[in-house]
């Protein structure tokens, strides 16, 4: 019915983003998007939305799966999608307007800050 600015099926499970809440958002506050390459790209079309494309990513295939298993929040079955879905994704870094490798979490944290001050700057300046 048009609701979502995006949605896409993820390991099983349908994930989206619903126009009505972001529009709502949007009026007073910044939004920031967890999601895949996939929502990324369905969310790219829309640029009313002015996007900050960051890509995050593990330093290794083998610190991801590492990750996902010290999280314990998904089986041993879903770790190994996500372990295995790793080289497709990285396959879209292109379709970001930043990539950062998460060593870090605090370092990661305080990059998108400067990312997203940086680039508020730009855009009110337009």
């Amino acid at each position: 019915e048009n609701k979502f600015y995006e949605y896409a099926k993820i390991f099983e499970n349908y994930y989206g983003t619903l126009k009505e809440n972001v529009d709502n958002v949007i009026k007073t506050n910044d939004l920031l998007f967890d999601i895949d390459w996939q929502g990324t790209k369905q969310l790219s079309k829309f640029k009313s939305l002015k996007l900050i494309k960051i890509y995050l990513i593990t330093d290794s295939k083998n610190e991801l799966k590492k990750r996902l298993i010290k999280r314990n929040q998904n089986t041993q079955q879903e770790v190994e999608k996500r372990f295995e879905a790793f080289d497709e994704d990285i396959k879209h870094w292109n379709d970001y307007d930043y990539i950062l490798i998460n060593e870090n979490l605090e370092t990661c944290f305080r990059q998108i800050e400067i990312i997203i001050k940086n680039s508020k700057n730009k855009f009110s300046a337009l």
